[in-house]
């Protein structure tokens, strides 16, 4: 029992100056936080500053001082008891949030920062340990431990803080006003958006160092997602020159509103994020195999996938165009498909690396033209090594006569960008494969394939070979519009799925099919382009119809099995 009033319930935290308990109010009968600072020198003067500004401050975005008191050698600060998850603790199951989730969360950031400012009081540790997300969607910004006063001389000393979320000219203990702020604000978000901080270092001096120096990448280099206003308006607010920043903690929550696509207030927004520690408790209670199986056993299962895909695909073409000698052509599509295991990224460059000398020696223009194709590849495994991937498994799709099985799952299952991408090169893959081995190139021409390239470019130089590869697109314009058609109705499915709406994810579907037949069959002849025929065409896209249908049907039952699951742990916890 402290100051025969609180009964000390439990240690909630640790700060830099001191703890923080939960504590019971027993006289006005209510949970309190209790914020115990050692009264020393370099202490007091801090402590009662926080009493002081936290004191004056009376917003629903920030955190509430009920008192202040001095006793045995300790400061106390009483506050507001918030049941809720701090930023730092949700970015660690959830990383990045969505776009929408950043910016409700920034909204009452910026909200509680305004209040500040407009009562003269600049925060300077703004950062997610110090953000906390309330049951009912509320965001409160606490720890006001270092904040100043704008009448203060902000030029005579270093200002403390926490480093990885200062502003440059916080870090180099120069004139401070209320941009500081802003810079870590924007800081708080970019992180919120990209899942990265990329001012974190090893050390201090080496975080200090990238924030004076290192120019920061647009948010969406991280995050395709994220739109083009919201790149700029981040960047601006992270300007390291505070002159170039926004004029006021307003103005940038003007700007960030404007890159804002939902009308719902932003706690509604955030009410069911503010449950995500909650729903990650009951599921390991559930089942502590789950959590293991979600993340690293899905990431196995994924890498041996790829692995073995790699594996059979560089076996069978070391098979195809012999040229390692011995049992080499079995031992480095092993050796491969060991490495998916440690660093899949280095496994997709070893693997494009070791096709590259059978096919110059088996036809130097084809393998000029292959690296080429490769080359282009590899920044698309750097995103991730699926990515690379994806195009050759087109032409076995293809192979499988469920040609339109490959553009329908990209749309379902990769950001809108990166699936228009792969499903045009999974296009160009398909047709490039016909035009060199006779198979068909497209769900059948009304004229059959009969160019059979692969032993006629073998001696030919790299420009004609080139030239005799072009050539078919030139004469059937179908194959370039298949390309096009291909990445424009991928892009359409991904757009809506993005939604997350089930109804918009099955509209997606069926006009997606939709626009595949009428893009085939009714399009092509209005600009005197041959289309496939029909009676061949149907099947293929029947085929992939039903396979897709019935994986979307596997999915939905799987996505109602957890939601049962997820409303009995709910119904449980409220009881």
């Amino acid at each position: 029992m402290l100051l025969k009033r609180y009964k000390i319930l439990e240690k909630v935290g640790q700060g830099g100056f001191g703890k923080v308990y939960k504590a019971y109010d027993t006289r006005i009968e209510r949970i309190v936080a209790l914020k115990e600072i050692p009264a020393t020198p370099e202490t007091s003067t801090t402590a009662l500053k926080e009493a002081k500004m936290v004191a004056n401050l009376n917003h629903p975005n920030i955190v509430t001082l009920h008192d202040f008191e001095e006793i045995k050698g300790y400061y106390y600060l009483i506050m507001e008891y918030i049941e809720g998850s701090t930023l730092d603790k949700i970015l660690k199951v959830k990383s990045p949030l969505s776009i929408e989730e950043s910016l409700a969360f920034a909204m009452q950031l910026c909200y509680a920062l305004e209040y500040a400012h407009s009562n003269e009081v600049i925060h300077l540790d703004i950062k997610p340990e110090n953000l906390i997300l309330l049951p009912d969607g509320r965001v409160k910004v606490t720890d006001f431990g270092i904040a100043r006063l704008k009448t203060q001389d902000l030029t005579t000393e270093k200002i403390a803080g926490t480093v990885a979320y200062m502003a440059p000219e916080q870090a180099a203990g120069k004139y401070i006003d209320e941009k500081a702020d802003i810079f870590s604000a924007g800081l708080v978000i970019y992180e919120m958006v990209t899942g990265k901080n990329p001012f974190k270092a090893e050390t201090p001096s080496a975080t200090i160092f990238k924030i004076l120096n290192i120019e920061l990448l647009p948010p969406s280099k991280y995050n395709p997602e994220i739109p083009e206003e919201l790149d700029q308006t981040l960047l601006k607010a992270l300007e390291k020159e505070p002159s170039r920043r926004f004029e006021n903690i307003v103005k940038f929550r003007y700007r960030l509103e404007r890159s804002r696509r939902s009308k719902e207030p932003p706690e509604e927004i955030l009410k069911p994020l503010a449950k995500i520690e909650i729903k990650k408790k009951e599921e390991v209670q559930e089942s502590k195999v789950e959590p293991f199986f979600t993340q690293r056993a899905f990431e196995g299962i994924r890498r041996f996938l790829m692995g073995s895909f790699v594996f059979l695909t560089t076996l069978f073409f070391f098979r195809l165009i012999p040229f390692y000698p011995g049992n080499l052509s079995f031992i480095i599509p092993f050796l491969l498909f060991s490495f998916f295991f440690f660093n899949p990224f280095i496994g997709i460059v070893l693997t494009f690396s070791s096709l590259i000398p059978p096919l110059l020696d088996y036809s130097f223009p084809l393998g000029v033209i292959a690296t080429a194709l490769l080359i282009l590849l590899i920044p698309l495994a750097k995103k991730d090594p699926l990515y690379s991937l994806a195009p050759f498994l087109a032409p076995f799709a293809s192979f499988l006569k469920i040609d339109f099985f490959y553009p329908f799952f990209l749309g379902f299952y990769l950001p809108p960008l990166y699936a228009a991408l792969l499903s045009s090169l999974g296009a160009l893959f398909i047709e490039i494969y016909g035009i060199l081995s006779q198979n068909p190139f497209i769900s059948s021409l009304t004229k059959p394939n009969q160019y059979r390239l692969l032993p006629l470019i073998k001696e030919e130089s790299v420009l004609n070979a080139i030239s005799l590869i072009v050539k078919p697109f030139l004469k059937h314009p179908i194959l370039i519009y298949q390309i096009f058609l291909w990445a424009i109705v991928t892009l359409f499915i991904s757009l809506l799925r993005k939604k997350g709406d089930p109804l918009l994810s099955w509209l997606a579907f069926f006009g997606a099919s939709l626009f595949f037949f009428l893009g085939y069959v009714l399009i092509p002849p209005h600009f005197k382009i041959s289309s496939p025929v029909l009676s061949q065409l149907a099947p293929r896209l029947s085929f992939s119809f039903l396979l897709f249908l019935s994986l979307l049907l596997l999915k939905g039952k799987v996505r109602s099995e957890k939601e049962k699951r997820r409303k009995k742990s709910k119904d449980f916890a409220s009881s």
